[in-house]
């Protein structure tokens, strides 16, 4: 069985489709709740920004857009960042039987609303700041969206992957939370992951 079978299967067993979310007549595309997304959903505070259905459904627009001007229509799945709100979520880009054979988007999962960190100059802390844009300088990822993907770390956990990995007492380190799995290499994060996706994700700013 080839990869892109092997794709579309998990996404209908671990992802099933279940109700339209958003639909986008400009754009002519869909999105879906998935399996996790009432469980995601419940936890958003009232001050996070995705609890808001206006700025939900802008984002949804967003990254619709960023589909129809830049990628091709194969199966991937993505961790959008919206610049904006400072809050992502994980999409998988599939084709929707429901619809005749179009494509849409199935919601994977939620990620937490976290401002980026911003160390205050009244007490400096420059070895984790220095360690942090070190680590996002180095990686060849949208630049605010892997800062926010890093901030839903442990600092703790971060210095000491990066560190094991610099001092080569390790080839790799796969830092985990409960969101996401980062995979550290060469000094630089070689790859993120989530614990409901098939792949890597692809990081997209919004």
């Amino acid at each position: 069985m080839n990869k892109k079978n092997q794709f579309r299967i998990f996404l209908e067993k671990q992802h099933p489709l279940h109700d339209e979310v958003h639909f986008s007549q400009r754009y002519d595309m869909a999105i879906y709740e998935g399996t996790h997304f009432f469980d995601d959903q419940k936890k958003l505070k009232i001050s996070y920004p995705f609890s808001n259905p206006e700025k939900l459904t802008t984002y949804y627009e967003k990254c619709i857009r960023h589909i129809k001007q830049n990628e091709p229509k194969k199966i991937r799945e993505f961790l959008f960042y919206d610049l904006t709100y400072e809050q992502a979520m994980i999409m998988a880009y599939r084709p929707d039987t429901l619809r005749k054979g179009k494509w849409c988007f199935s919601i994977v999962t939620i990620l937490p609303f976290q401002m980026r960190m911003v160390l205050s100059s009244k007490y400096p802390d420059m070895k984790r700041e220095d360690l942090l844009k070190r680590l996002v300088n180095a990686s060849q990822q949208p630049i605010e969206a892997l800062e926010y993907v890093l901030s839903l770390f442990d600092l703790d956990k971060l210095e000491e992957a990066y560190n094991n990995v610099n001092d080569h007492i390790w080839d790799t380190y796969v830092l985990s939370c409960d969101y996401l799995k980062v995979i550290i290499e060469n000094n630089r994060v070689k790859s993120i992951f989530s614990h409901r996706t098939f792949r890597s994700l692809r990081l997209i700013e919004v």
